[in-house]
């Protein structure tokens, strides 16, 4: 940092000048944008328009709103960039000392007269460089972020109004475009006391680290409605084709004609055709369950055999002509001369010779272990007592409608995420409306936060796996904040396939251009033909990435000509993706089950592989100028109907936990357990214009979401009847997002990046921020796993979540996580310090808060029960808890005349980057941060140690 000689405003020298600056509003700040300057170095002669122009309250900029296209896509901004802040400041007659803080070449101007001129800030080419002196204590403001400089000037001024100008050149060289902290405040003469420069007094806040980071949060809040504003605007001229879109689909649904349903006296007009269809089935169901003399042989024994060794080739795939997923299938057989299964006659059925034969040409599974003697005694067992195919041998009860409470918390959790707090409970009980339910669904649906719920569902369909650093195997672009950005819009979900395999917007910038990358793989747009698969058709296609399925009709053709489609231009079959022919020589005279019929090297061309999820009577296919467009069209047109009824299998498993279709990304061979309410909903998914809260809300409004949950029943359509959603566990998201709710701590972490100094071309690093929710973490981990590189509070919620289910590397597309219970959890959750920081009585906490003003223990349990479990206690959980909370509760505050207020948790300002961590200092810097965190926050004084530890 240098200061500038001591002027006034009658001796200033002249220097260059900016052109005059776009006037801000009254109270305000002007910040304007100019792109793509063509000097590098020196400041433009002839500036351009400014690009973007909005206001702010100070003399402060944390950032920038995002950039978009003309189709609202996200885009960079093109370096080098010029920032320009501008505003009028009334000030008083004094000695003024000015400081200006930037990372680029700047200038601050005073009433068109220079005050303080600096260069770019350089920064250290690779990881070796040093770090900068330790902060004097005493340092009267915060320490600015690595990466910028402060300028120092002093002024004399009379009374009066003054027009300020700071000017920023930033992103030259392939450096990203690093708008992190730019900043102008004051002190006046002798007053140690930096403040904010800004054009109204209340604004002019001190240039600490707790007004700082108050008002870097409010501005990058601000931006999300500026992103928005934009974002409509982008796509105003674009809305008007998705309307035709819809209203050709629309036209569609109009011309199938009534859902053809076996249940009769269904009106699919009616409000609740999803509860009249689940009904139907589970009526019929108890009408004939005592029908056939079944002791659960079939169902509990016979049927997990058929499904795990036969169902995969004799399913809908019906190898041989052969189809054993139903009784009549199985005994119609196929093109064998034998009866596959002759009830009564075990000696008779193909079947038991085929399970049991010592010729391994004809033995069934084939390329399997055999059968075991119990298996083989088990369907003998079965065909002895007449194949009785009867999969569920009790009667459906149908569970109590949930409580008030309970359905809160089901509705919250499924919304937006997050359980509710004691405010809107009482909000929600206080409403004596009857159609409060029905009303809370429409709310919770418009909520903002109904996005960030969703977002994590899609990171793992889609397989979006970004990185903190230099890029591995599979890795994405970070297009979580276009995933974010278009369940914010309710964006038609024909719209966002559309966005998403056309890679709409910058790779590194946040938007669906990012889908395309998949780094250190040879065929990577292979790779993303298989999540297009099975996210948007159920058809899995990883097995053909080198062969030919040999459990589903999908061949290694198919998997490339949807990849050359996805890429714009034929692809080649890379070396890798191939059988080795001493595979096929070591099986000697077996026939294989797989086929590899493409060679290394063949060139296959852009083509829609699945005509026959056509319906037969659509017209010829339209002109497309890009076949990545056309394929969206193949996969979302209306007479694609796989398309809808995947989406709306979907949405239905993320509300009761199992679809109609098992396993969602997959449908080969798989049956719908009710196909008349899939094509309902998924008819009402396309009239509505493909919209997941249309769906959404159908379903939220049921009878049967609304019931108290159930156990798993298994995965078979003939059991799966919907009386009631699963008992589901929370997700990793949920649980972390919880923690910090219920406990009333800000979601907290450091910065999300490697590079603090924005030094590096995001192609190598991106700055993800601070995050919101928990959808927004990153794996930390790097091949160089370097204690300096450690960010201790990202760590603590990226381990608590993997042993959930979170997934740090998603290279693999998925629907269900592993949510079965393990040894891990409850050592993670009762003695991480992640929740040692956020249930520790400090003076971070709202608990304590809570612990000082409570009236009595009964209503501090009360609280406590309603906030972290959505309900009141029961009577022995609150005898428990009163009777360990009342010993020492009227004199549990330390001072009685305590004013306590909670201090929010601030990061302290990063010393460590990449440009300096292979230095010493910084392993011992980062070191002790960790050591600081794991230690946790100290406890307040404001309550008695005694009490204080019951409490916690």
């Amino acid at each position: 940092m240098k200061f500038q000689s001591a002027v006034t405003l009658f001796t200033l020298a002249f220097l260059s000048l900016p052109p005059l600056a776009c006037m801000a509003g009254k109270g305000q700040v002007l910040v304007e944008v100019f792109e793509s300057l063509p000097g590098k170095t020196d400041w433009p002669e002839n500036y351009p328009e400014a690009e973007t122009r909005f206001e702010t309250s100070a003399f402060a900029l944390f950032g920038l709103p995002h950039k978009y296209g003309p189709l609202g896509e996200l885009r960079r901004y093109k370096g080098p960039i010029l920032v320009r802040l501008s505003g009028e400041v009334y000030l008083e007659s004094g000695s003024y000392t000015f400081l200006d803080r930037t990372n680029g070449k700047s200038r601050l101007f005073l009433n068109n007269t220079t005050l303080s001129e600096g260069e770019e800030v350089t920064a250290s080419p690779n990881a070796h460089g040093h770090m900068r002196p330790s902060p004097d204590p005493d340092l009267p403001y915060v320490r600015g972020r690595l990466g910028t400089k402060d300028l120092f000037s002093k002024a004399q001024l009379e009374s009066g109004n003054y027009s300020f100008t700071l000017e920023c050149l930033i992103g030259y060289r392939k450096q990203a475009i690093p708008v992190y902290e730019l900043l102008v405040a004051f002190k006046e003469g002798s007053d140690n006391s930096w403040r904010y420069l800004a054009p109204k007094e209340e604004d002019r806040v001190p240039l600490d680290l707790l007004n700082s980071t108050q008002l870097r949060n409010a501005q990058l809040e601000a931006f999300e409605a500026l992103n928005r504003e934009a974002r409509d605007l982008a796509q105003k001229d674009i809305m008007a084709y998705w309307e035709s879109r819809h209203k050709e689909a629309r036209r569609y649904m109009d011309s199938l004609g009534p859902i053809a349903s076996p249940a009769l006296g269904i009106n699919f007009n009616a409000r609740n055709v999803i509860d009249q269809l689940l009904e139907a089935k589970i009526t019929h169901h108890n009408a004939t369950v005592g029908n056939e003399d079944d002791d659960g042989l079939f169902s509990e024994q016979v049927w997990p055999i058929l499904k795990e060794n036969c169902v995969s080739c004799h399913g809908n795939k019906a190898k041989g002509g052969l189809k054993l997923d139903s009784r009549a299938a199985a005994l119609a057989g196929g093109e064998s001369d034998y009866a596959t299964i002759v009830p009564g006659e075990p000696d008779m059925s193909e079947l038991m010779f085929r399970i049991s034969t010592d010729d391994e040409l004809d033995r069934m599974p084939s390329e399997r272990d055999p059968l075991t003697a119990e298996q083989i005694l088990i369907l003998k067992q079965w065909i002895e007592g007449g194949a009785k195919w009867n999969l569920a041998t009790k009667p459906v009860e149908i569970p109590e409608p949930l409580d008030d409470y309970s359905f809160l918390r089901r509705i919250y959790l499924d919304t937006v995420g997050l359980p509710p707090s004691p405010e809107e409970i009482k909000q929600y009980l206080n409403d004596r409306r009857k159609a409060r339910r029905s009303q809370a669904v429409d709310r919770f649906l418009e909520d903002p936060r109904w996005a960030d719920h969703w977002v994590s569902y899609w990171q793992d369909v889609l397989a979006e796996n970004p990185s903190l650093m230099k890029p591995t195997l599979n890795n994405s672009g970070p297009f979580r904040y276009w995933i974010h950005e278009s369940l914010a819009d309710n964006k038609p979900m024909d719209q966002f396939v559309t966005e998403l395999v056309s890679f709409q917007g910058d790779a590194y910038a946040g938007g669906a251009g990012g889908f395309r990358l998949a780094t250190d793989n040879d065929s990577p747009m292979a790779e993303k033909a298989h999540v297009v698969g099975t996210a948007f058709l159920g058809i899995n296609m990883k097995c053909a990435r080198c062969h030919d399925a040999p459990y589903h009709s999908t061949t290694q053709k198919d998997l490339f000509s949807l990849a050359a489609m996805l890429n714009g231009d034929p692809v080649k079959v890379p070396d890798a993706s191939t059988v080795p022919t001493t595979f096929f020589e070591r099986i000697g005279g077996r026939q294989p089950l797989i086929q590899s019929n493409l060679v290394p090297g063949t060139v296959i061309d852009p083509q829609w592989p699945f005509a026959d999820l056509i319906d037969a009577r659509a017209t010829s296919a339209k002109s497309f100028n890009k076949s990545s467009v056309e394929l969206a069209w193949q996969i979302t047109r209306p007479e694609n109907r796989r398309f809808a009824k995947v989406m709306a299998n979907r949405v239905w498993k993320r509300y009761f936990g199992y679809g109609f279709v098992e396993p969602a990304g997959d449908w080969e061979g798989n049956a719908a357990s009710h196909p008349e309410l899939l094509e309902f909903l998924a008819q009402e998914f396309t009239r509505s214009g493909y919209s997941l809260k249309h769906l959404s809300r159908l379903i939220l409004n049921s009878a049967a979401y609304a019931r108290e949950a159930i156990a798993d029943t298994g995965n078979v359509p003939d059991n799966r009847f919907f009386e009631a959603p699963l008992r589901r566990r929370m997700s990793a998201e949920q649980l972390v997002d919880s923690l910090f709710q219920t406990t009333g701590v800000p979601f907290f972490t450091e910065e999300l990046t490697l590079d603090v100094e924005g030094h590096w071309e995001p192609e190598t690093f991106v700055n993800y921020g601070f995050p919101k929710r928990a959808w927004e973490i990153v794996s930390t981990s790097t091949e160089r796993e370097r204690a300096s590189l450690s960010l201790p509070m990202v760590n603590e919620i990226s381990t608590l979540m993997r042993v959930y289910g979170w997934r740090p590397n998603r290279a693999e597309p998925i629907t269900d996580r592993e949510v079965d219970a393990n040894v891990l959890q409850p050592g993670v959750l009762a003695n991480s310090s992640l929740v040692l920081w956020l249930t520790s009585l400090s003076n971070f906490s709202n608990l304590t808060t809570l612990a000082l003003q409570a009236e009595s223990p009964e209503t501090l349990v009360d609280t406590l029960f309603l906030r972290i479990l959505t309900r009141p206690p029961s009577a022995e959980e609150k005898s428990e808890f009163v009777a360990l909370l009342s010993e020492g509760f009227t004199t549990r505050k330390a001072f009685e005349d305590w004013e306590f207020e909670t201090t929010p948790w601030l990061p302290d300002v990063r010393e460590v980057t990449w440009g300096n961590h292979l230095s010493v200092e910084a392993n011992y810097y980062a070191a002790e941060r960790v050591s600081e965190f794991q230690q946790g926050p100290a406890p307040t004084k404001a309550l008695r140690t005694g009490w204080r530890e019951r409490m916690e």
